[in-house]
């Protein structure tokens, strides 16, 4: 059984592969099945992963989506084969499993025929409580650009192979590039995709005959990839100087740079940027806070019914909903109505309560990825978050001065200690 290369660039999975393991050999001893889960945003390898570990099992491979399974499940379970490893995928859906015939199925099928299940989910919640009780279940997030660069180092190292260019070389430099300008996602498949476009152009066109080392440069992408498909603006941290939020997405995070114009007017909150319901609950609790707290703020008492206050978020075309931006609303409006900025760009997550206090969020390490990306070096959080930061490898957080706090109050001093 060759375990050493199971999961070349994609170390997030040797969990899951010792726990197979480990069910492989009972399974093998008893007759019994296995259950288990694997939840994480599209694109970061999860039916890779099972594949290769039912590789080196020696199991068969089934995939099956989840909408077909739930309609058909009954007859699914006569038809797996012993020692087989079942992957049950939600591609379709969007909101994770149906607990009631996940239970069922698992008490139907507790006893025979030595099968490995594996639901995946791609839902942010993956999984609810009772069928965790069921599970074994592994979160993971999206990869980290030390992550993807190893998984492209993987791929690029198949391709020389296959192709019979080991002297063609793409370097880390371009590689981030690539990851940058060209792909938009939680994982490696378009990365993978272009890195093979890369090497299949160079074999077609004969690049190499010549015989000498060939090292792509960013130059030489838009004749091979074509024009860049996304646009980084370099500038974003450069100008909201006032709190920038970040946000979990299904490609693995973003930052929202957050706009608010404050005029005269009656006391309206105008909203754009297509916000959803729980996002202007949230910043109708800030309001109510400031409303209750100007005093302790330095704000005149009839601020809020002079003036009407419109909030926009770029990219219009995006839903954004969730409350774990709250904090960066919060700074946004402090420093929007006292005319503070900061000296360097500062992100912001966490939920804020009616009464200050700044709650937990979730998406953490797609949150920290994004940051590092945009060249972000200080970030504010819950203090009810530490626990989740301290579990996250180090190279994400390297160079990043965070903030922990429990309550808005705190702010008063990082605002003092960060302005300009």
């Amino acid at each position: 059984m060759n375990e050493k290369n199971i999961i070349e660039g994609m170390e997030w999975g040797k969990d899951v592969f010792q726990y197979m393991k480990m069910n492989h050999a009972i399974g093998v001893e008893t007759g019994r099945s296995t259950f288990l889960g694997i939840n994480g945003p599209k694109g970061i390898g999860k039916e890779i992963l099972i594949r290769k570990i039912s590789d080196i099992l020696e199991r068969e491979f089934i995939y099956i989506d989840y909408v077909d399974w739930i309609h058909k499940r009954d007859s699914f379970s006569e038809s797996y084969h012993e020692n087989a490893v079942a992957f049950i995928n939600d591609t379709s859906i969007e909101n994770g499993f149906y607990c009631n015939g996940i239970n069922c199925f698992i008490e139907k099928n507790k006893n025979k025929k030595n099968t490995i299940f594996v639901f995946s989910s791609s839902a942010i919640l993956g999984a609810n409580s009772p069928i965790s009780s069921k599970l074994r279940m592994f979160l993971y997030g999206r990869l980290s650009i030390f992550e993807k660069i190893s998984y492209a180092k993987a791929v690029i190292n198949v391709c020389q192979k296959d192709l019979h260019l080991e002297k063609v070389e793409i370097p880390e430099a371009v590689l981030m590039y690539i990851i940058t300008y060209y792909t938009k996602e939680a994982g490696v498949y378009s990365l993978s995709a272009c890195i093979r476009n890369i090497y299949e152009y160079l074999y077609m066109n004969n690049s190499c005959d010549n015989g000498g080392k060939i090292v792509i440069g960013k130059e030489q992408l838009t004749n091979i990839l074509g024009n860049e498909k996304y646009v980084f603006d370099e500038m974003i941290a450069k100008k909201c100087l006032q709190g920038i939020g970040v946000a979990w997405t299904r490609w693995g995070g973003t930052i929202l740079p957050i706009e608010m114009l404050v005029m005269k007017g009656n006391g309206n909150l105008l909203f754009s940027g297509n916000i959803g319901n729980i996002m202007q609950e949230s910043i109708n609790v800030i309001f109510s806070y400031f409303r209750a707290n100007y005093k302790k703020w330095g704000i005149k008492h009839n601020f809020f019914i002079k003036h009407n206050i419109h909030i926009n978020i770029y990219e219009q075309s995006i839903y954004k909903d969730g409350s774990s931006a709250g904090l960066a609303f919060f700074v946004k409006t402090i420093c929007t109505i006292k005319n503070i900025s900061f000296k360097d760009a500062i992100a912001f997550s966490g939920e804020i309560s009616l009464e200050g206090r700044v709650l937990r969020v979730g998406g953490l390490k797609e949150k920290l990825c994004v940051v590092q990306e945009q060249g972000i070096r200080k970030i504010v959080l819950p203090k009810q978050s530490m626990m989740e930061y301290q579990s996250i490898r180090g190279e994400i957080k390297e160079n990043l001065i965070v903030y922990f706090i429990d309550d808005v109050m705190e702010l008063k001093q990082i605002i003092q200690q960060e302005k300009r």
